[in-house]
């Protein structure tokens, strides 16, 4: 009987915890960027609106950061299903965050009161006016953010782990280590 599993996928066959993690961290991520981007792609305008309440030289380009980045994160949520692209997705997902901690943190630190724009108009609340949002609303999303980059970290580490530079599984989760898999197909 073979030690391989016996279907190949984007979950199946871990038999580790780690992998079992990875597994639930990968799809909880692609789900929150999936859900992001999707609940800005249909309102552009307010969204460029939530940029603007920032305060930040962009120099007039709200409008199209607010076209661009819910793409970006639906595009970059859909890869971490494809195994080639998860790498990238992961390190781009992270640095998307590394900035949106910068801009909160920079928001925070101003005083300013802005919807954050995380999840669309009203950072999924019923607020829509800029005396609506206050400090904790900022802090609750710094929060958010830093637990993602933290996920996102383990789970772009884990993939390293798991694979060799030559792309072919890492059996032991480290190169040259000629232990069998405890990850499976992952």
């Amino acid at each position: 009987m073979s030690d391989k599993p016996s279907h190949r996928g984007f979950c199946h066959g871990f038999r580790s915890l780690g992998g079992g993690i990875a597994c639930f961290l990968r799809i909880s991520m692609a789900i929150v960027f999936l859900y992001a981007g999707l609940a800005k792609i249909g309102d552009t305008e307010t969204f460029a609106w939530s940029i603007r309440g920032y305060d930040l030289p962009l120099w007039g380009l709200e409008d199209w950061v607010a076209r661009i980045l819910p793409v970006f994160e639906i595009v970059c949520a859909l890869a971490l299903f494809l195994r080639p692209l998860r790498r990238l997705a992961l390190l781009s997902l992270g640095v998307l965050c590394l900035v949106f901690l910068f801009v909160l943190a920079q928001a925070a630190l101003r005083g300013l009161s802005v919807d954050c724009g995380c999840f669309g108009a009203g950072g999924g609340h019923e607020k829509t006016l800029p005396e609506d949002f206050d400090a904790t609303d900022i802090a609750l999303a710094i929060v958010r953010d830093v637990f993602f980059l933290g996920a996102l970290v383990w789970l772009y580490r884990f993939e390293v782990r798991m694979r060799r530079p030559d792309g072919k599984r890492d059996p032991g989760g480290r190169a040259g280590n000629k232990q069998e898999s405890v990850c499976g197909s992952i």
